[in-house]
């Protein structure tokens, strides 16, 4: 049993590598989510580094509910360890649950929440790559599709009958990481001022000033206009 689970594990990080490499990049972990009949998400977060510590996992899985204001729960860590002739090694895991990660009435996915807890690992075990498979899920109306800031670049993909989200991290800082749930609208372009209206305004001032002046006139014509003394009788 141990050796299926071990070789079940290889296939799982083998497909995804295989896949990424083809495509340029090279996964470092991988986030597995399903949703259960509750609306809580099933997550298991594989990491391939055989040295990655547990803690440090452990600590990214509670981030995951705290970007998503509430706690996470239920966390198992394992690692399935294989003997080498030089080391042990092994593929390093943890699975736990959490509400909020699906919206409930839109089934927008707050992926936000993943990127941003996997940020910030200290060197050696930095993550700056990695995907997010959600099993089983079409992309609702208005999903995020592809996204690209300073701080991070995402792409998604349907494989098999996975919706994946493959990340890419220019920063490790969290704070600096904004991903929106929906796909970005572009804002339309406010319409040119059209020729009728900048026509107005100038008939508009051209009678304002002509009124000014009239009236200037008149009032220098009458500091003007001499005065006679009236002869007394």
């Amino acid at each position: 049993m141990r050796f299926l689970a071990l070789l079940t594990l290889m296939l799982v990080a083998a497909a995804a590598f295989c896949q990424q490499t083809a495509m340029g990049i090279r996964p470092q972990a991988i986030v597995q989510v399903q949703r259960d009949r509750s609306g809580a998400s099933l997550i298991r977060i594989t990491v391939l580094d055989p040295d990655y510590p547990p803690s440090l996992l452990q600590q990214q899985a509670q981030a995951v509910g705290k970007y998503l204001g509430t706690d996470a729960r239920g966390f198992q860590v394992s690692r399935t360890d294989t003997q080498t002739s030089q080391k042990q090694a092994g593929i390093l895991r943890i699975d736990f649950g959490v509400d909020g990660l699906t919206d409930p009435k839109s089934g927008l996915f707050h992926i936000g929440a993943i990127v941003k807890a996997l940020a910030g690992a200290p060197a050696p075990y930095t993550l700056k790559q990695f995907q997010i498979d959600f099993d089983y899920e079409e992309p609702p109306p208005g999903s995020l599709r592809d996204f690209s800031s300073p701080a991070v670049q995402i792409h998604r993909a349907m494989v098999d009958r996975s919706l994946e989200y493959q990340v890419t991290l220019a920063s490790q800082n969290p704070d600096q990481i904004e991903i929106p749930d929906r796909e970005p609208q572009e804002q339309p372009a406010k319409p040119p001022a059209s020729r009728t209206d900048a026509t107005d305004w100038i008939v508009i001032i051209a009678v304002a000033l002509s009124a000014c002046a009239a009236g200037a006139l008149v009032y220098c014509l009458l500091l003007t206009r001499p005065t006679h003394n009236r002869k007394r009788r």
